[in-house]
């Protein structure tokens, strides 16, 4: 899993977002719970928990994000002025109660804001934001059991670092039996669900025989890639 695939996860969950009502205090952290109705930094921590639990170190409101996303190791803070951003990245104004959050998209901001979330122009915040938060990578410290969330459906060509091949195995995990195996430039095509075990990011597919299969998509820790999007 790469960092750009984990950003798109997030910005693909935010996009969910236009058109929920605003409700100041409401859900955050479930997506199907904030769905119903939150604001704006219930909005932006329901994304990045719903495409990676825990990437957001416990924060709950926007006056914390900064300090708890940033304690996760995963993100980096970036100061207004700052150019770089890229879809995925959380914009915050937290220099004063309430202040405001939103997700970039690339060139706007998916924002929850009354009386709905919206895509506005990212200078559209009259207060100015102060920056922005950068996913960097990796995957959140725990206690070693294994979780799954969705990242990006399609086809990957298998990389060099995964010479001199991958191995297909029957259940997300190294102790797992091997099944069979890609060269490095092969293609595979993976579903959406990932699984995060044994240090690894696995992706899933099903064989001709109607077997689910996995492969290792790269180290939790971001350190290596063996499978990249085509």
């Amino acid at each position: 899993m790469t960092p750009s695939e984990t950003r798109l996860a997030f910005w693909a969950n935010m996009k969910q977002f236009i058109g929920v009502p605003y409700v100041y205090g409401g859900p955050r952290g479930s997506m199907a719970l904030a769905l119903t109705g939150t604001d704006c930094s219930g909005a932006v921590i329901a994304a990045c928990e719903g495409a990676m639990p825990g990437c957001t170190g416990g924060a709950t409101y926007t006056g914390d994000m900064r300090e708890c996303f940033t304690s996760t190791g995963l993100w980096e803070w970036h100061p207004a002025g700052d150019t770089g951003a890229v879809a995925g990245d959380v914009f915050l104004c937290d220099r004063k109660h309430p202040g405001h959050t939103g997700m970039f998209d690339g060139t706007n901001i998916i924002e929850e804001y009354p009386p709905e979330g919206r895509c506005v122009p990212y200078y559209e915040y009259d207060e100015g934001w102060d920056g922005y938060l950068h996913y960097t990578g990796g995957v959140p410290e725990g206690d070693g059991e294994s979780y799954e969330y969705y990242g990006t459906g399609g086809r990957y060509r298998v990389t060099d670092q995964a010479a001199p091949y991958l191995n297909v195995r029957t259940r997300p995990s190294l102790g797992a039996d091997t099944v069979a195996s890609y060269q490095p430039g092969e293609t595979v095509n993976l579903e959406a669900l990932r699984t995060v075990a044994d240090g690894y990011v696995w992706g899933r597919y099903g064989a001709y025989s109607g077997q689910t299969r996995y492969v290792a998509i790269a180290k939790a820790d971001a350190s290596e890639t063996y499978l990249e999007l085509v």
